[in-house]
């Protein structure tokens, strides 16, 4: 429980300075459209659920590779890891490891912070692992919805964060739901 208190007040207080970091005088790099950016991020992962009532919060991270289709819409293919540990068991793990492609709609606002909302399907690899015995894993599909902030913080480099809640169909193990509050940086290439 204190660990998720400190990763959540991290997460937050990284989420709080986007603002401030996106009112420097830098030049806001243009927009989307015909751009590859690729970014990475890291947070808290926090399971729900049927998941959640045997596992605790735990760190996530990723990367994504994105192309701007429109002025507005980016496609991402998106690759992270996410784990838990056990509630019950001192030596049971879960982790999730979500492949994914996503569509994320940005919004254009009088400022230079841009909202933004999406969804992503895709391959999502389960494992739980107990020490002593094989692993059980499984790959299946699953999907996910979020929203969140992003700012420049130069002319190429955006500094934002969000939330991602993902639900995963299990076909051996139970369903897994759990949502992410994560700060990311992404780079136009």
């Amino acid at each position: 429980m204190r660990r998720t208190l400190l990763l959540s007040l991290f997460a937050v207080s990284l989420l709080a300075a986007a603002p401030a970091f996106a009112q420097h005088k830098t030049t806001a790099p243009r927009g989307i459209q015909s751009r590859v950016l690729a970014s990475v991020h890291v947070g808290l992962s926090s399971p729900s659920g049927d998941l959640g009532d045997s596992f605790n919060s735990g760190l996530g991270f990723g990367g994504t590779i994105g192309y701007g289709v429109s002025r507005n819409v980016l496609l991402s293919f998106a690759l992270s890891h996410h784990e838990f540990d056990s509630d019950v068991f001192t030596d049971e793990k879960v982790s999730v490891t979500p492949m994914t492609f996503n569509a994320d709609y940005v919004f254009t606002t009088g400022s230079r912070l841009r909202p933004w909302v999406g969804g992503g399907i895709g391959a999502y690899h389960v494992n739980d692992q107990i020490t002593g015995f094989p692993d059980d894993d499984e790959t299946t599909f699953g999907w996910s919805l979020g929203a969140g902030l992003a700012g420049p913080i130069s002319r190429r480099t955006l500094l934002g964060g969000g939330f991602r809640f993902h639900s995963v169909t299990g076909n051996n193990l139970p369903n897994s739901e759990f949502f992410t509050v994560q700060v990311g940086v992404g780079f136009f290439l």
